[in-house]
């Protein structure tokens, strides 16, 4: 069912309409026992209907559990080269290569950290695709020599 997103409503005669498209299948989707539902967000203008079956995947769309409706966002991404899902990419790298120390996430962007390797890989959002890591063992790495700047300050007695 399509409905129409009332905060999604403008001025300027644009509507914002959300539709729930199907349930993921995917381990990286799963909530209280079941797939999420891609929930999808399209926006018109001049009282256009919204082209869900041609939808292009945005920042917009997120996932939804249909029991405990709980969201999170979606990192699918698709345009004229491609498409995939950056949640489902790092899902997949860390079954096979191991618990990263940290998984951090920009738009469809992600970066793993390892103890002896940092990888960022993804969708840059504008029509290519990334991957790039820095490896080393971990006995070699080397401490920056950074120097921290201090700075002393008196305190009067009547902050105290």
């Amino acid at each position: 069912m399509i409905y129409p997103n009332p905060l999604g409503q403008r001025m300027n005669g644009e509507k914002t309409f959300t539709k729930m498209m199907f349930q993921s299948e995917e381990p990286v989707h799963q909530c209280c026992g079941e797939g999420m539902w891609f929930v999808a967000h399209e926006t018109t203008w001049g009282g256009e209907e919204p082209d869900f079956e041609n939808h292009y995947e945005s920042l917009d769309d997120h996932w939804v559990c249909g029991t405990c409706l709980i969201e999170k966002p979606s990192r699918r991404y698709r345009d004229w080269f491609g498409r995939g899902d950056t949640d489902v990419e790092v899902h997949e790298h860390i079954e096979n290569h191991g618990e990263p120390l940290k998984v951090m996430f920009n738009d469809y962007m992600a970066c793993l950290v390892y103890p002896d390797a940092v990888l960022v890989f993804g969708y840059d959002g504008n029509e290519y695709c990334h991957a790039f890591g820095f490896q080393t063992p971990p006995t070699d790495i080397y401490p920056l020599n950074l120097r921290i700047r201090e700075e002393i300050v008196l305190i009067s007695d009547e902050e105290e």
